[in-house]
C-alpha cells in the first residue's frame, strides 16, 4: 500500500474527534516507511561494451525486490510507487590503463542523468565506478543503467559486469502528492 497524506482522509480541527480510517492509514503509513519500495539486481556475466559507445547494461539476477520493480531479467527497474528514489549502479571495467570509464542512468529511454565519470587506473587492476543520483520519478517510469569507456589509444572493447544497480524509494515528490491527492479521490 502506497503512502498516502492523512490530510486526503481528515483535516484536524480543534475539538474534532479523528475518524478510525486517520488512524488505520498512519499505521499503513508506518509500515510503507520501515520498508520502502526497493530494487537490487546484478549480473553473474560480463557485458562487452565497445568503445565510444553508450552500451544499456543488462542484469540476471535479483539480491532483493519488494515492490515488483524488475521482471525478472534484462536492463530496466520500472518504477511502481511515484517518488523521489536513490538510484545506485557499481560496475566493473575490464582492466585497461587508458581512457575514461562512465555511468549515467537512462530514464523512459528519453533522459539522461550523468553520475561519474573517471580516468582508468594506470594499472592492472579492474576500474569499479559507483554512481549515484536522486531522480523523481512517476509511476511507471523505468531506470536503466548506461556506461561507456573512451580509449583513445586502441579503440578496443571492454568487458563490464553489473556489481549492483539498485532503485530505492526515499520521500515523496510533488509528482507523488499529486498522484496521492487523485489516488484518494478515486
Amino acid at each position: 500500500m502506497p503512502y498516502v497524506d492523512l490530510n486526503t482522509i481528515h483535516t484536524p480541527s480543534t475539538g474534532a474527534v479523528i475518524p478510525a480510517a486517520w488512524g488505520d492509514q498512519l499505521r499503513e503509513n508506518e509500515e510503507f516507511l520501515i520498508d520502502p519500495p526497493a530494487c537490487s539486481i546484478y549480473a553473474s556475466d560480463n557485458t562487452t561494451v565497445q568503445d565510444n559507445t553508450d552500451t544499456t547494461l543488462s542484469c540476471d539476477t535479483d539480491n532483493f525486490d519488494n515492490d515488483a520493480m524488475w521482471s525478472g531479467s534484462g536492463s530496466a527497474i520500472d518504477i511502481n510507487t511515484p517518488g523521489r528514489y536513490m538510484v545506485i549502479c557499481t560496475i566493473r571495467f575490464q582492466a585497461w590503463p587508458f581512457g575514461m570509464r562512465q555511468i549515467k542512468f537512462k530514464v523512459n529511454d528519453t533522459t539522461f542523468y550523468e553520475s561519474s565519470l573517471i580516468l582508468a587506473s594506470a594499472s592492472t587492476n579492474s576500474t569499479v565506478l559507483t554512481g549515484i543520483r536522486f531522480i523523481d520519478f512517476d509511476r511507471g517510469d523505468q531506470v536503466e543503467t548506461v556506461c561507456r569507456h573512451i580509449e583513445p589509444i586502441s579503440g578496443g572493447s571492454l568487458d563490464v559486469q553489473v556489481y549492483e544497480f539498485a532503485a530505492q524509494f526515499q520521500a515523496r515528490s510533488a509528482t507523488q502528492a499529486d498522484y496521492l491527492v487523485a489516488y484518494r479521490a478515486w
